[in-house]
């Protein structure tokens, strides 16, 4: 692997929580959703544990530097 790899690898997969299915996966995002209003996350596929994982949406306003 290239340090590129890794670094992607490790941002990607190592740093977060693992769930060994979908369901699983989008019963924390429900969770999370209810605890904390107006955070808005997804779920993947993870292809290097092949688990899933959360991660957030980022918002338009977000990708412009608007806060």
């Amino acid at each position: 692997m290239t340090n590129a790899e890794v670094q992607h690898w490790i941002k990607s997969c190592l740093r977060k929580a693992r769930y060994g299915d979908e369901e699983k996966a989008l019963r924390s995002v429900d969770r999370c959703q209810r605890e904390r209003p107006g955070v808005h996350l997804r779920i993947y596929a993870c292809d290097y544990c092949h688990g899933w994982h959360l991660t957030k949406v980022r918002q338009q306003h977000e990708s412009v530097g608007i806060h």
